[in-house]
């Protein structure tokens, strides 16, 4: 009988081991920007549309990580609020079990 309730249980964790984790997206910020080199101190049209391009990419990667951050925050809120539901379900059931 304890082999039966063990091998349940063991297959119940793999099941819950191999779960998929969800795709995590990808930034959608372009590729970084050149460095001009040279050409930057020698042309001022070259030196703005670098600073442009260098700015417009910053401003989305740093979107891109306060969203993930965001992402990771919510799951991990969603985690310990489940951690905590199955701690007070087990102490309910515990005290029950003391007071037969």
């Amino acid at each position: 009988m304890k082999r039966i309730a063990i091998a349940a249980m063991v297959l119940a964790i793999a099941g819950t081991a191999s779960a998929e984790a969800p795709a995590v997206p990808k930034p959608d910020c372009g590729a970084a920007p050149d460095y001009p080199g040279r050409m930057m101190r020698e042309e001022q049209s070259v030196m703005r549309r670098f600073k442009e391009s260098l700015t417009k990419y910053q401003t989305c990667m740093k979107a891109y990580v306060e969203e993930r951050k965001a992402a990771i925050q919510a799951n991990n809120d969603a985690v310990n609020a489940a951690v905590d539901e199955y701690n007070a379900a087990m102490k309910k059931i515990n005290e029950a079990q003391k007071e037969e």
